[in-house]
């Protein structure tokens, strides 16, 4: 089944600045990923589920994700579309990477 999402800019801003706000509280600082390869699933596949094929799978490298993200800590880099597609690979190894548990400080 079909369907679309509408998602505010802003919004999107918020949860991920509550997201990485809520890790620095809590004394993470620092996120290290174990495995730098990860699968890939083409873009044009990626949310066409009635026909996928698992044989287009390709290997991605964080690595190589997190380089030219790395661009746009320079006042004069621009960030483009793909750098997008590039964070959530960041975004979706560190959702599996498991963290240490902190205790929220108090106000």
């Amino acid at each position: 089944m079909r369907g679309h999402i509408t998602l505010p800019v802003d919004h999107l801003r918020t949860v991920l600045e509550k997201i990485l706000t809520h890790l620095e509280r809590g004394g993470t600082h620092e996120i290290t990923l174990e495995d730098n390869y990860f699968w890939v699933i083409p873009g044009d596949q990626l949310y066409d589920v009635y026909s996928f094929s698992p044989h287009t799978l390709t290997i991605g490298r964080l690595s190589e994700s997190w380089q030219p993200l790395t661009a746009m800590l320079r006042e004069d880099s621009e960030p483009t579309p793909s750098d997008l597609v590039k964070l959530a690979d960041i975004l979706h190894a560190i959702g599996h990477t498991p963290l240490p548990e902190h205790h929220r400080p108090s106000p």
